[in-house]
């Protein structure tokens, strides 16, 4: 029986055959998942080498925050580098848009922070949808047995292409 590997990214085709907005152009509207790691950078090197090239009009960075109504263990070290009187949706925007407007400046695209609570794979695929992105730049680390489920689904499910960038990847395309 021949083995039949399931699609990991989108076609453009595919995609505007599903009705988008975006028709034509992947990189009209990008979404990159930032998670405060030096991750964020890593994406943001890669992302403004794709975009560079002046097809992109809107770029949106989102972060997931956790639960905070009820912390892990895991997560007790976040809590406390927010802990300065600032709600912490506000610090975290702060910090991405500072982040972001160094990174993006040579780049004539405007982009927005987005800071909302809940399970990443959930509002990735919700964000993607709601903002009519042509990607979705995410970064996949090597960091336990069970890294990379988030980027797995994703590929499944979302509507639109999917750039995953390895934590080791030497340099942008």
């Amino acid at each position: 029986h021949p083995q039949v590997e399931p699609p990991i990214m989108n076609s453009p085709q595919e995609t505007i055959d599903k009705g988008r907005s975006n028709a034509g152009t992947s990189f009209h509207r990008v979404l990159i998942a930032a998670d405060l790691t030096e991750m964020d950078q890593h994406l943001l090197d890669f992302s403004t080498s794709l975009l560079s090239a002046g097809h992109s009009k809107k770029v949106y960075a989102l972060h997931i925050i956790p639960d905070f109504t009820k912390p892990k263990k895991t997560i007790l070290d976040f809590h406390q580098r927010f802990t300065t009187g600032v709600p912490v949706d506000e610090k975290v925007r702060s910090m991405l848009k500072a982040q972001f407007e160094d990174g993006l400046k040579a780049l004539d695209v405007s982009f927005d922070i987005e800071v909302v609570e809940g399970k990443p794979y959930q509002k990735l695929v919700h964000m993607a949808e709601v903002k009519e992105v042509g990607t979705v730049i995410a970064g996949v680390k090597r960091q336990s047995a069970g890294s990379g489920i988030t980027a797995k689904r994703l590929a499944r499910k979302l509507q639109c292409n999917l750039l995953l960038v390895p934590e080791t990847a030497s340099k942008p395309i």
